[in-house]
């Protein structure tokens, strides 16, 4: 996936020179989401269980820090529980974060937004309020009231900005 990845990248004539390719314990992320008719099925997850080698966490946060002059702003992603964000990975990211205090950084993070500090972080009301102790059913829904407090709390607790998405709500 990753080869293929890299050809359609450079058939758009995006440069892919920064691509870190790691041979051991790596297979690039990809899903499909089957239809049945117009609905869409679960979705099938590809390269799921991937584990960062620590020279490679090192090598891209490296590049990543010599390009930082270069860049508005920094997205970082996490879909996935396995893959570049490890616990290592996630302070060395801070870390780096926190000597850029000039940069912007915007996390969305599934699992790892209370690690990422100095950036703003885009999350769902579900993991907003999850991570405000609120046990929601997994058929339920987040009140705009629950929603607007848990952005709330959470904004006062890492003093950054926190962008919620509520899905059909807006």
């Amino acid at each position: 996936y990753g080869r293929e990845m890299r050809r359609v990248l450079e058939a758009q004539g995006i440069e892919t020179e920064g691509l870190l390719v790691q041979d051991q314990g790596w297979s690039t992320h990809v899903y499909t989401k089957a239809m049945q008719g117009d609905s869409e099925l679960n979705r099938v997850d590809f390269g799921n269980y991937n584990t960062l080698a620590p020279d490679t966490g090192a090598e891209l946060l490296g590049r990543l820090e010599a390009l930082l002059p270069e860049l508005d702003c920094v997205i970082v992603n996490q879909q996935v529980r396995w893959g570049i964000h490890t616990e290592d990975f996630r302070r060395a990211l801070v870390a780096l974060i926190r000597r850029h205090p000039d940069k912007s950084f915007v996390a969305d993070s599934r699992a790892h937004s209370n690690d990422l500090g100095g950036t703003l972080r885009k999350l769902n009301d579900r993991e907003a309020a999850a991570l405000c102790g609120r046990e929601i059913a997994p058929d339920g829904e987040v009140s705009a009231e629950a929603a607007r407090e848990a952005g709330l709390s959470l904004f006062s607790r890492w003093g950054r900005p926190v962008v919620l998405t509520r899905g059909e709500h807006g």
